[in-house]
């Protein structure tokens, strides 16, 4: 195979699309492309190597490592401890708050 820089002209890539194994446009007037090996080379491509070429596609994104089964219950054990804490501070202050009332002369 053979890698090459080509011109895109209104759309329509500057080679006999029957050679191409695969073609990255890299802006609105040129590609790189790869090529069968008997493909017919044209005066206006410009040959370059396959890393060029792989440098043109866009890069997988990078997945995080998943958590094991262990990790996971932790994190689910620590969030749970965070609103059970939470919720243990709202009705704390719910008590505060009705015994305020109370000694205003409200009812409860």
């Amino acid at each position: 195979m053979n890698y090459y820089k080509v011109s895109i002209n209104q759309g329509v890539l500057d080679i006999n699309y029957e050679d191409m194994i695969e073609g990255i446009a890299i802006s609105e007037t040129e590609a790189v492309v790869m090529l069968r090996d008997n493909a017919e080379q044209r005066e206006t491509w410009t040959l370059i190597t396959e890393e060029q070429f792989n440098s043109y596609k866009p890069q997988a994104p990078i997945q995080e490592p998943a958590q094991t089964l262990e990790e996971r219950v932790t994190q689910l054990q620590s969030d749970n401890l965070i609103l059970m804490d939470a919720l243990a501070t709202a009705f704390e202050e719910i008590l505060v708050l009705e015994e305020k009332i109370n000694m205003l002369g409200g009812t409860s």
